[in-house]
C-alpha cells in the first residue's frame, strides 16, 4: 500500500506541474490549439496555419514564448492582443492585456499587423524594434501611459507617428533610428524623455506642447542634428479645451494637425470650413 501511495503522490505532483503554468489564470486555451504562457493570464497561440500570432487573456505580458517557434520572424504575418471587452454604453466588462512586453516584436520582419487595442498601457523596451513589414503603420492608442527604451528604435515601418495625450514618459532611444519616418506629434501630457529619443531619425517636422518646448529642445541637443536644423524642424501647439493650436489654426484632434498643419497657415471663417469640408466628404474643423 504504501508503493501504491507513492506512485500515486508522484503521479499528482507530476499532473501539478504540468498544469501550473494555467494555475489561477482565467483565461482557457481555444480548443484545439496549443497554448503558451506569456503571463500570469497571458496566453499565446498560432493559428491561420501558423501565420497569425493570437495573445489572449489579461493583465501583464511578461514573456514571449513565440521567439521559440521555428522561424517565427517570417511565418508570423499578424499579431492579435485581446483589449477590453466593453458593452454598447463602452464600460469595460473585463480587462485585456495591459502591456506589451520587451522585446515582443524584435525583429520580426515576416509581420504585416499589429493592433495595440485600448487596454494597453505599456509598451515594452525594444518591442518593436528594427521591425519593417508593417507598411500601414501603428496607431499608439490613447490608454498607454508609458514607451520604455528603444521601443520603436531602428524601425522602418512609420512615417507619420502620434504620441497621444496619454503617454507621461518616453525611454531613451524610444524612436531613435526610425528611417523613413518623416513627422512626429508628441502629447500634451509627456513628463518625461529619456536621452537620445530622436537620435539619428530622419524626422522633417516634429511638433511640441509648447509648455514641454524646453524638454523637446533637450530631447533633440543629442539627435545629431544642428541647433539650425532643430529650430527648423521643431514646430509648436497649445491646447485649448478639445481643441488643438498650431500656427494659429484650431485642430479637433493631433492627427488633423498633422495632416493640415503644412498646409494650412491661416484661421478660416465658419463658412470657408463649411466649403472646405465638402472636399473628399472629409471634415475639417477650422475656427475663427
Amino acid at each position: 500500500m504504501k508503493r501504491i501511495d507513492f506512485i500515486l503522490r508522484i503521479l499528482l505532483l507530476s499532473s501539478f506541474n504540468l498544469f501550473a503554468e494555467y494555475a489561477g489564470a482565467a483565461t482557457t486555451c481555444p480548443e484545439g490549439s496549443t497554448c503558451y504562457n506569456c503571463g500570469s493570464d497571458c496566453l499565446a497561440y498560432l493559428s491561420n496555419s501558423g501565420e497569425q500570432l493570437n495573445i489572449i487573456g489579461s493583465g501583464e505580458m511578461t514573456s514571449t514564448p513565440w521567439t521559440s517557434f521555428s522561424d517565427y520572424q517570417k511565418n508570423i504575418k499578424s499579431v492579435v492582443i485581446q483589449g477590453n471587452t466593453k458593452d454598447e454604453q463602452g464600460n469595460i466588462l473585463s480587462s485585456g492585456i495591459t502591456s506589451i512586453a520587451k522585446n515582443a516584436f524584435y525583429n520580426m520582419d515576416g509581420v504585416k499587423n499589429v493592433s495595440i487595442p485600448d487596454s494597453v498601457t505599456t509598451i515594452g523596451a525594444y518591442a518593436f524594434r528594427a521591425m519593417s513589414g508593417m507598411k500601414d503603420g501603428l496607431v499608439i492608442p490613447d490608454s498607454v501611459v508609458t514607451i520604455e527604451a528603444g521601443a520603436f528604435a531602428y524601425a522602418d515601418f512609420i512615417k507619420n507617428l502620434i504620441i497621444p495625450d496619454s503617454v507621461t514618459d518616453i525611454g531613451d532611444s524610444a524612436f531613435a533610428a526610425m528611417s523613413g519616418s518623416e513627422s512626429i506629434v508628441i502629447g500634451n501630457s509627456v513628463e518625461n524623455m529619456g536621452s537620445g529619443v530622436f537620435q539619428n531619425s530622419p524626422y522633417k517636422e516634429i511638433y511640441c506642447p509648447m509648455s514641454k518646448y524646453a524638454m523637446c529642445q533637450q530631447a533633440l541637443s543629442d539627435s545629431g542634428k544642428t541647433q539650425q536644423e532643430i529650430n527648423k524642424m521643431l514646430k509648436t501647439y497649445t491646447k485649448e479645451g478639445n481643441r488643438y493650436i498650431s500656427d494659429g489654426v484650431k485642430y479637433q484632434n493631433l492627427s488633423d494637425m498633422q495632416e493640415e498643419a503644412k498646409a494650412v497657415k491661416r484661421i478660416y471663417t465658419v463658412n470657408e470650413a463649411n466649403q472646405l469640408s465638402g472636399k473628399k466628404n472629409k471634415l475639417i474643423l477650422r475656427y475663427k
